[in-house]
């Protein structure tokens, strides 16, 4: 049997395997979800806002050989206010978020997740690291905030 005839008998078997790899469940993301991705790729300008406070673990908070356990950071931008408070849960990071002028028609982008905010433009999530930036999307507008844990 020539090297061609062996190829074109194990392409049949390659191509069901490809086509059963390919087979996986297709979820619809929610109407606001398609909103806030479209206005991304729609090319509005993006905000990055100031860091205006910032706060590496609280009072009463320990931390273990120099490991830090919580941090709050604060930023503002064109009189919109959001505040991030990261909390150490084992190996994961919860995060969660209030936004002064946020609501439910409000997302977080942080990490790999889509964090939809409620109504008084709170949200939360569990993260395996911490972000390097968090990306609030409105109705109308895209910030940026930056996470940068030090001084």
């Amino acid at each position: 049997m020539s090297h061609n005839d062996q190829y074109n008998q194990d392409l049949p078997e390659a191509l069901r395997q490809f086509a059963e790899a390919a087979n996986f469940p297709m979820v619809q993301a929610p109407g606001s979800a398609l909103k806030h991705a479209k206005a991304i790729f729609q090319g509005r300008p993006v905000s990055t806002m100031a860091r205006i406070g910032l706060n590496l673990g609280f009072a009463g908070s320990r931390s273990v050989a120099g490991a830090m356990e919580r941090a709050q950071v604060s930023f503002e931008r064109d009189g919109v206010n959001a505040r991030l408070l990261f909390n150490s849960e084992g190996k994961n990071w919860r995060v969660m978020g209030r936004v002064a002028t946020g609501s439910s028609d409000w997302l977080a982008l942080v990490g790999d997740q889509s964090l939809p905010m409620d109504a008084n433009g709170q949200f939360e999530g569990l993260l395996h690291e911490l972000p390097t930036e968090v990306v609030l999307l409105s109705p109308n507008s895209t910030y940026l905030l930056p996470i940068q844990l030090e001084d």
